[in-house]
């Protein structure tokens, strides 16, 4: 805030922000929350009235903003200040440029009645000359005309048109009450410029083309006749604090406005010096986005750094780990050339006690023939056994009764040579155990040649009775043996390979 004054200053800062809420809340119907940066004011003081507020948008935002005031400290807090302020308002909202008629339209119909009316007399005699704007034409129009009546055309013919649909919105208010002849204009405006003024006057206001809104207008203006006053939304509320009234000005309302070239000068000198603050501005977000880069290229470098450093570490612990498993390995394969020889050792013994177990079969097969050959010879002399035991036959020779006993031995040791074969080797060792039995002799009386031959008989039981009864105990206890060395060195050969 710059103003000649610091109780002006004080006071016009405080009816700025008693406008700035006054004017968001009867245009957008809401309270506006604080800027984020605070739009510089200049107050200078003089006999012409008026104003001016550049703005800087960029991507749909507001970049920067400044406001100059000048003329009588009571017209700028009634009237110059409020059309400003207004200003403000619709650039916060819409956040783009509006069409100069929009924009200026809603501005005057923040002021007082005083410059309302002055400005619908102005309406009223462009009108009756037949000079005003095609609607069409106004609508579309974005800057100012360069020629001076031309720009009071379109101030005074944007304000009316601007009350007319503020009015015509009032009207509608039953429709949708919630919203006011102002919100419905502010709609209205977003509306045409999204969609068209046509489609937004057939939405809002019923109309079907911006011809039948410009019919309707003219016949409203020309048709009341109304002399200047007040126009809709009554008397604007006075801000809380004013300075102290001046003398009354005797001047008419026209002698009241800036001349054009003064103004026109205003809003040159304005631009220059909004356009010196944005260039500041730049710069310095310049050296921020600078000095930013600057740290971020730092903490890059940095964070480079550290990342390379681990990096580097994680590459040395996989290198020991790869040089560990390495070790590993060779240290396997040093054990597996080391216990190759103990497997070869092995699997030879393995070999050697298969060939012991296909021995000790061999021998029992050999057992059995031996045995088969023995029974051959003493089966045809079974019948003669028991006359000879009872001494039925002519002839006496003393035979032991346990002969009879061996043939029978015989018998059983054949049967426990097969049952051998079987897998039956304890009932094979009982069987083959020669019977305690008593000796006795008696007189048998056979023929010498009969006696040779049953003598002949005798022995080869006996040796049969050695073959089939000694050695099988031996023969299992091998077999049995020789299975179980087979069976650990296959053990252990499976262990070696895990």
């Amino acid at each position: 805030m710059r103003a000649p004054a610091q109780d002006l200053a004080r006071q016009i800062g405080d009816a700025a922000e008693y406008f700035r809420q006054e004017k968001a809340l009867l245009w957008l119907g809401r309270a506006l929350p604080p800027w984020p940066d605070r739009c510089p004011i200049e107050v200078k003081l003089g006999k012409g009235n008026g104003g001016a507020t550049s703005f800087a948008f960029d991507q749909g935002q507001v970049l920067g903003q400044a406001m100059t005031i000048q003329g009588r400290a009571d017209r700028l807090l009634v009237s110059v200040l409020p059309h400003e302020v207004t200003h403000t308002i619709f650039a916060a909202h819409f956040r783009r440029p509006l069409p100069r008629w929009a924009d200026e339209g809603g501005a005057v119909l923040s002021e007082d009645d005083l410059e309302r009316g002055r400005q619908e007399a102005m309406n009223l005699e462009m009108l009756q000359a037949r000079r005003q704007y095609r609607l069409r034409d106004l609508f579309g129009r974005m800057d100012y005309p360069k020629d001076a009546g031309a720009v009071m055309a379109l101030y005074c013919q944007g304000y009316s048109v601007t009350a007319y649909l503020v009015e015509l919105g009032d009207a509608r208010k039953t429709e949708e009450p919630a919203r006011s002849g102002r919100q419905r204009f502010v709609k209205f405006v977003w509306e045409g410029l999204q969609k068209g003024w046509d489609r937004a006057l057939q939405q809002e206001y019923g109309l079907q083309s911006v011809e039948a809104l410009e019919q309707d207008w003219i016949a409203h203006c020309l048709g009341r006749r109304r002399a200047p006053g007040p126009r809709p939304g009554g008397q604007t509320p006075p801000p809380p604090r004013r300075p102290d009234p001046e003398p009354a000005n005797t001047a008419t309302p026209a002698d009241e406005r800036m001349p054009l070239a003064e103004w026109n000068k205003m809003r040159e000198e304005l631009r220059r010096e909004f356009l010196a603050r944005l260039e500041e501005a730049a710069l310095q977000a310049k050296g921020r986005e600078q000095a930013a880069a600057e740290a971020l290229s730092r903490d890059l470098a940095k964070q480079r750094e550290q990342l390379a450093q681990q990096i580097g570490r994680d590459v040395a612990q996989a290198a020991e780990q790869a040089a560990a498993a390495d070790k590993n390995a060779r240290a396997v394969q040093a054990a597996q050339a080391e216990q190759q020889p103990r497997l070869g050792r092995l699997e030879e013994g393995e070999r050697s006690r298969e060939e012991k177990v296909a021995q000790a079969l061999d021998r029992v097969d050999r057992i059995r023939d031996k045995a088969g050959r023995v029974v051959g010879l003493v089966e045809p002399w079974l019948p003669f056994l028991p006359a000879i035991a009872t001494g039925a036959t002519g002839g006496a020779i003393g035979i032991p009764l346990a002969a009879l006993a061996l043939f029978r031995t015989f018998r059983r040791g054949r049967q426990a040579i097969r049952a051998q074969r079987s897998g039956v080797t304890q009932e094979a060792t009982q069987v083959v155990g020669v019977p305690q039995t008593e000796t006795r002799f008696v007189n048998i009386p056979v023929t010498d040649e009969q006696a040779e031959d049953y003598r002949e008989a005798i022995r080869r039981v006996a040796d049969v009775h050695k073959l089939a009864a000694l050695p099988v105990a031996e023969v299992l206890q091998q077999v049995e043996s020789a299975r179980q060395q087979l069976s650990q060195g296959k053990q252990a050969a499976r262990r070696m390979a895990k």
